[in-house]
């Protein structure tokens, strides 16, 4: 096992514009480390520069002590599992398993025990005699990781393996996996698009957007203290509500609504007439028919089992509320908005930059 360390990466295709803008990230040993962001943001060309499929432009990579710049994939002792499985279909699972080991010449009494060791620990025992053909996406994937396994490597690289799963078998397979790193504490770098996934299997994550990190935090360290209006609307599902927002002699102004309460000074110390961008977590919304508050019409109910989405309109912007149990509210309602500000983040609204100190989690009352 080894960390990954990148240091000032840049990589371009071609004669455009970076794809990867200076990235600088550690990741430590043993670590579960994922990489999130939207299409195109970088996160998998990563992973390709570090298993060595790519060529960097500048920057240092380094796996352990070693500086891996110019090594070929074969020297850098990773393993990768991709999207798409990369499976032989006319080898058996055992054949599958057992063909990097075959190809490093490995002996075959090691081979035997590596694969069927790797198989025990992935419930994949009784299906080392079938075709790729004859097994589940889920058996599939697993034979995948089964490969990696053998080889022992200092670091496993995974490029969105769940994608090609349906829901039921992606929950399964983020618990097996995050099940299988902490009994085999090998390093990994995780890369997916989907925050839900991120938040449930990183120790720590790393959100990218145009090439450059944005944040890396623990998954609440992200959700509860942002560092920008990009990572505050990725990460959380629905995603956090901006509103426009200004300062009222002092006070938070929202729409029609003025608070005194849940300013950081940085806000307080600005012009009046300065706006700034007040982001709300869905559940830290309460929606309610007193006439306090922000105005607000119903345009969608979205009813989740336990909990309600409501989606509205308000003189401020488009908002989402998450409130527990079925609503009973309709469409075309008319109802007010309630938020407690020491809830509230607040963005530059040029920059996106956040403002002030964190949020206090927890719903309004």
């Amino acid at each position: 096992m080894a960390g990954v360390h990148l240091k000032g990466i840049v990589k371009r295709y071609g004669k455009g514009d970076p794809v990867l803008k200076g990235i600088d990230l550690d990741v430590e040993e043993s670590e579960f480390m994922v990489l999130v962001g939207p299409s195109g943001c970088g996160k998998s060309t990563i992973l390709r520069v570090v298993s060595g499929l790519e060529e960097i432009d500048s920057g240092e990579i380094r796996i352990g002590e070693r500086v891996v710049n110019d090594a070929p994939p074969r020297e850098r002792d990773i393993a990768m599992v991709f999207q798409n499985y990369a499976l032989y279909p006319h080898l058996k699972v055992y054949d599958n398993i057992a063909f990097g080991l075959r190809v490093r010449k490995t002996p075959k009494e090691e081979i035997d025990t590596l694969v069927r060791e790797a198989a025990e620990l992935l419930n994949l025992g009784s299906m080392l005699d079938k075709l790729p053909k004859e097994l589940s996406g889920g058996e599939r994937q697993r034979v995948a990781l089964g490969r990696a396994i053998v080889r022992k490597p200092k670091a496993f690289l995974f490029d969105e393996p769940l994608s090609n799963l349906d829901a039921k078998l992606r929950v399964q397979m983020r618990a097996e996996i995050s099940a299988l790193h902490q009994r085999l504490k090998i390093t990994t770098l995780y890369v997916t698009h989907d925050q839900v996934e991120a938040m449930t299997m990183g120790e720590r994550i790393t959100v990218l957007e145009s090439g450059e990190i944005q944040q890396t935090d623990v998954p609440m360290g992200l959700y509860e203290r942002p560092a920008n209006r990009f990572v505050g609307t990725f990460i959380g599902s629905p995603p956090m509500n901006i509103l426009d927002a200004r300062l009222d002699g002092g006070r938070l102004a929202v729409g029609e609504c003025i608070f005194s309460a849940g300013v950081p000074d940085e806000l307080r110390n600005r012009a009046d007439s300065r706006g700034f961008l007040l982001g709300i977590r869905p559940e830290h919304l309460e929606v309610h028919d007193r006439p306090e508050g922000l105005r607000a019409t119903i345009d969608l109910i979205e009813p989740m089992g336990g909990e309600s989405n409501i989606y509205l309109s308000t003189g401020a912007g488009r908002v989402v509320a998450t409130m527990p149990g079925i609503a009973v509210r309709k469409r075309s309602d008319e109802v007010f908005l309630r938020f407690d500000p020491a809830a509230a983040h607040f963005f530059d609204s040029r920059s996106g930059v956040r403002l002030g100190e964190g949020s206090v989690p927890g719903r309004s009352g």
